[in-house]
């Protein structure tokens, strides 16, 4: 089993930012949905974080590989819409197009794979 500091050590080298967290939510909504529900699934039970290895270790690399497919594949739509986001703080739905334009590009890329 790893310690919490592994998993802090692990997620610094890729999801450490938060722009780009927050930017790539919907995202990650979509492509670590099931991994985000197993990992709450066991949160909502109340299990103790050291029970919960696996899970963890899945939302990071679910994580940490949409993180890199995009900024490897679709990394212009991401920084319009993470500039978009940036000009229109407490207003999305301004970014809202853009926002879908990159996660129909992110799940029309992956069903390629």
């Amino acid at each position: 089993m790893s310690t919490p500091d592994a998993y802090i050590k692990e997620a610094d080298t890729t999801i450490l930012y938060k722009k780009t967290l927050n930017t790539l939510a919907p995202v990650l909504a979509l492509t670590c949905h099931e991994t985000f529900s197993k990992f709450n699934a066991k949160k909502a039970v109340q299990t103790h974080p050291f029970d919960m290895a696996k899970e963890q270790d899945d939302v990071l690399t679910c994580a940490r590989e949409t993180v890199n497919y995009v900024e490897t594949n679709y990394k212009a739509e991401m920084i319009k819409y993470q500039e978009c986001l940036e000009a229109n703080p407490g207003s999305m739905v301004k970014c809202a197009d853009l926002r879908d334009d990159l996660s129909k590009c992110v799940l029309k890329g992956l069903a390629k794979k």
